[in-house]
């Protein structure tokens, strides 16, 4: 759940930089589903890690 909450927060620090890429010309589905894959990638290998190691 922190992580999460951690991953919000980084958005929410990034909204200049997320705004100036738009103002670049990045497209806007592009920005989101990146945001979203380094998002679920953490998340979902989070609990993953230790059942495996351990």
């Amino acid at each position: 759940m922190s992580l999460l909450v951690s991953r919000l927060e980084q958005l929410r620090e990034r909204r200049r930089l997320l705004s100036s890429l738009i103002a670049f010309g990045t497209r806007r589905r592009t920005l989101p589903l990146s945001v979203l894959r380094q998002t679920t990638i953490p998340i979902g290998l989070g609990p993953e890690l230790p059942r495996r190691s351990g």
